[in-house]
């Protein structure tokens, strides 16, 4: 079965998965990567400048806590050889679980900070 996703023409921005996390309904479905990402966020990666680089580990590093948090399911599409689309489905949200904005925001820091380290 094919499900129906927002998907992007441009790279996901860290703020705009950030705001989908806060809003975004059980179910619901973002495509925050589109590539090999393993490879693509290696540093030896040359395809990448530096700016697109960090911005790529950010997104990454905000999908991996937000699943680490039980916020999102992690997944991956193969589109070809080498070639995924990898998505993030919101779960349901947990009894007495914080607010989801505050969650996003504490996402977002720790990712701003890996990205500079």
């Amino acid at each position: 079965m094919i499900v129906p996703h927002k998907t992007h023409d441009a790279p996901l921005s860290e703020e705009a998965f950030s705001l989908w996390l806060a809003v975004a309904e059980p179910g619901s479905i973002i495509q925050y990567h589109v590539g090999f990402l393993s490879l693509d966020v290696a540093e030896t990666n040359i395809n990448l400048s530096i700016a697109a680089h960090r911005k790529l580990m950010a997104i990454a590093n905000l999908a991996w806590c937000a699943s680490e948090a039980r916020i999102v399911h992690l997944v991956q599409r193969r589109l070809g050889p080498d070639h995924f689309e990898y998505l993030a489905v919101m779960r349901p949200r947990r009894t007495g679980a914080s607010q989801p904005q505050s969650k996003a925001q504490r996402f977002r820091g720790k990712s701003l900070a890996s990205a500079a380290d």
